[in-house]
C-alpha cells in the first residue's frame, strides 16, 4: 500500500525487483505511477522466481528506448521470471515495445484478471508483449491501447477466449479513478482461481456487485462496491428492508 512515483532507473522505474529461483515476493495494492526506466517502467521483475503483482494501479510509466532492445514494459517488465500479475489495473503506460506489459520468459508467468487501458507502444505491443510459450493470458480486459493489443511470439494467448477487447467503463481514468462503475463489463467477470481475497483499498472480495445472488469476483484493482465502504455491503432484505 505504498504511493510510488516521479522516480527514475536503468531498470525498474519504480520497483525492481530480482527474485531468485525457489523464492517469491508479493508487491500489492500500491500506486505506481509517472516512473521512468529503459526497462520497467513502474516495474522490472527479473529472475526466476515467482513475484505476485496484484491489486496495484500501475499508470502512467514509461519505458524509454535507449538503443535497441530498450524501451521494454512501460507498466511492467517480466524478464526471464515466472511473474503472476493478477488483478491490476495498468493504464496510460508507455514503451517502445509492451506498453503495458512485456513478458520474456521460459517458465509460466500468468497475466489474469487485469485491465490494460489506454497504454501505448511506439513499435509493437500496445498493451503486452509476450514472449513466452508457457505463459498464460486469461480473462483480462483490453482497451484502446495503441499499436495493436499484444504482439511477440507468443501474442495468440491474448485471444483466448476470457479476454476481452471492450470499454471496462471505469469512473474516470483521466482523473485516476480507476472504479468501475455500475455497468462495467468487469464487475462479476472474474474468475476466483488466483484472485487476491481483497482489492486495492482493502475491500474484501468477491461481492455480488451485478446483484444475481452469486458474489464473484471483479477484474482490475477494484472490487466493484455500490456503497464505497470497505469492509462492508449493503443488500435488499425483505420487504425493502437494508441489511449489512
Amino acid at each position: 500500500r505504498n504511493v510510488i512515483t516521479g522516480n527514475t532507473a536503468g531498470a525498474g522505474g519504480g520497483v525492481d525487483a530480482y527474485v531468485f529461483f525457489g523464492a517469491d515476493a508479493l508487491i500489492a495494492a500500491n500506486a505506481i505511477s509517472s516512473n521512468t526506466a529503459i526497462y520497467g517502467g513502474g516495474l522490472e521483475l527479473g529472475g526466476a522466481g515467482v513475484p505476485v503483482v496484484t491489486n496495484n494501479l500501475i499508470f502512467g510509466n514509461s519505458a524509454v528506448a535507449g538503443g535497441a532492445g530498450t524501451g521494454l514494459g512501460g507498466g511492467a517488465d517480466a524478464y526471464y521470471s515466472n511473474a503472476q500479475i493478477i488483478n491490476n489495473t495498468i493504464a496510460g503506460n508507455a514503451a517502445r515495445t509492451g506498453g503495458g506489459v512485456a513478458i520474456l520468459s521460459d517458465g509460466a508467468p500468468r497475466l489474469a484478471n487485469n485491465i490494460l487501458l489506454e497504454n501505448q507502444a511506439s513499435s509493437a505491443g500496445g498493451a503486452a508483449d509476450l514472449e513466452s510459450p508457457g505463459a498464460a493470458a486469461l480473462s483480462n480486459i483490453f482497451h484502446l491501447n495503441a499499436r495493436g493489443t499484444c504482439s511477440g511470439s507468443s501474442a495468440s494467448l491474448c485471444s483466448e477466449p476470457s479476454n476481452q477487447e471492450t470499454d471496462p467503463l471505469l469512473v474516470d481514468p483521466a482523473g485516476t479513478d480507476f472504479r468501475p462503475r455500475p455497468d462495467s463489463p468487469a464487475i462479476d467477470s472474474a474468475p476466483a482461481a488466483g484472485a487476491p481475497a481483497d482489492d486495492f483499498r482493502g475491500q474484501r472480495r468477491p461481492l455480488d456487485g451485478n446483484r444475481d445472488g452469486v458474489p464473484a469476483h471483479d477484474r482490475g484493482a477494484y472490487e466493484f462496491d455500490r456503497n464505497d465502504v470497505p469492509g462492508l455491503e449493503f443488500t435488499l432484505g425483505p420487504a425493502g428492508s437494508t441489511r449489512l
